[in-house]
């Protein structure tokens, strides 16, 4: 009798499992992810015997300035695609992301095209004109996906975005193989960042054809309404980004101007390590955190401070993963890379309280959005960036090792990761029933 009890309780509970929409989003994403990432690692230890610390150095600075240059590709008005009430409204918000997309994008090409004509040739050296051609695609490739990936989330279609993540890893891996002997070192890593990028994008493509409602695209007026409706959300949001994109990039370019390019390479080799549990998991929930709050959010705003709390709760066992990753790093990494990445191995050991840290918070990013708050979303991004230019500028201008250097921006960053956390925790709490409204008519702040 007992027996049976215990095995219809864990029946039940496998049950509630499963029917769980949080946990069916979240297996769709994370495993396409997973599936992709085990790509990736599958060719981490060819590739990286095709590319030294070097090349993957010239790939930082090229991913930390894209990460900074994409918070203007749509102005962050993508951010809001999950909130409104009528589908078509959001769809001309997709349609407004991408036309800015499109513009911000032929801008900067046409920046860099009449600044080569005005310098001589090779004055900004070999990366300049590397960078000067790769960012725009680049810049392209991300606003299309931000823009088509907010609509799936809307819409809850994570096969889609599955999908695009399996097709990503499958492009890059190949384009980096193929192109390894391309000149200048490290064209193959930053040109397979965006040829995967760009041939994941056909599943999101597809998700929003067939699922957005069947009216005329939005005329000028249209957009430009839309614009001024969602302005405050666009202004912060932006500002946000860029300072959150300018916190995670402080690493690569302060290492690389302080000890040179190959540490960091090393530095974001040893981020990589995280990469699995981060992207496959951190980056589901994420989307899945985003679409089911706002829809709770549309039913009954006391429903997301509970949502919120088991999010995170969950997000903690990810954590756990990510420091027994750290700690046996020394030991696995120069076996799997080869013996020219043994720095990579401690410094992953080093970075693992940040890395854990940062996935219990990162995936709840979207509660300020969620909750109409601008100022606090934008606080957010303040946070982590003041506290990396402490952790790394004062060991660098104090003449710290890059080991030091990076202990002390760990433990910055963790503390940030706390301080971020109870502003989350904040904005949860006091959401209130006409949040959807505020949100819609972007009241001014």
């Amino acid at each position: 009798m007992a027996k049976a009890n215990v095995y219809e309780s864990a029946k039940s509970a496998i049950r509630r499992v499963v029917e769980n929409k949080t946990f069916r989003g979240v297996a769709l994403i994370g495993g396409g992810t997973a599936v992709g990432q085990a790509i990736m690692v599958a060719a981490t230890p060819i590739v990286s015997r095709l590319y030294g610390p070097h090349a993957y150095g010239a790939f930082a600075i090229f991913s930390s300035i894209l990460g900074i240059a994409s918070c203007f590709v749509s102005f962050r008005f993508e951010s809001a695609i999950p909130l409104p009430e009528q589908d078509e409204e959001a769809r001309d918000l997709l349609v407004l992301s991408l036309t800015l997309a499109l513009l911000f994008v032929g801008v900067t090409g046409l920046a860099f095209l009449v600044w080569h004509m005005f310098t001589k040739a090779n004055s900004h050296g070999p990366l300049f004109g590397l960078l000067a051609w790769t960012l725009p695609l680049g810049m392209l490739s991300i606003g299309c996906y931000d823009s088509l990936g907010y609509w799936a989330i809307r819409k809850r279609l994570y096969r889609n975005i599955s999908a695009y993540r399996v097709n990503q890893s499958i492009a890059s891996v190949g384009t980096q193989i193929i192109l390894h002997r391309l000149p200048p070192l490290g064209l193959g890593l930053i040109l397979a960042y965006t040829v995967g990028q760009a041939f994941g994008l056909r599943p999101l493509f597809l998700a929003f054809r067939n699922s957005s409602p069947k009216v005329p695209l939005p005329s000028m007026a249209r957009l430009v309404s839309i614009g001024r409706k969602y302005w405050n959300l666009s202004v912060y949001g932006s500002a946000t980004a860029i300072i959150t994109n300018i916190g995670d990039s402080l690493p690569s370019l302060l290492l690389a101007k302080a000890f040179g390019l190959d540490m960091a390479g090393i530095y974001l080799m040893a981020y990589r390590v995280f990469s699995l549990p981060t992207q496959m998991v951190g980056g589901a929930v994420s989307q899945v955190f985003t679409g089911e709050a706002s829809e709770r959010l549309r039913k009954d705003p006391r429903l997301v401070l509970d949502y919120f709390h088991s999010v995170h709760r969950n997000m903690r066992w990810i954590g756990g993963v990510i420091l027994v990753l750290g700690a046996i790093s020394p030991l696995v990494l120069p076996w799997v890379l080869g013996a020219n990445w043994h720095a990579a191995g401690v410094a992953a050991a080093i970075l693992a309280p940040m890395a854990a840290a940062d996935i219990t918070v990162r995936p709840l990013y979207n509660i300020t959005v969620i909750g109409n708050r601008p100022k606090l979303q934008l606080l957010t991004g303040v946070l982590p960036m003041g506290l990396s230019f402490i952790g790394l500028g004062f060991p660098i201008l104090l003449g710290f090792t890059p080991r030091t250097t990076l202990i002390a921006y760990s433990l910055c960053r963790c503390l940030g990761c706390g301080l971020i956390y109870i502003i989350y925790r904040h904005v949860a709490k006091t959401i209130k029933s006409n949040t959807v409204n505020e949100t819609e008519n972007a009241i001014t702040i």
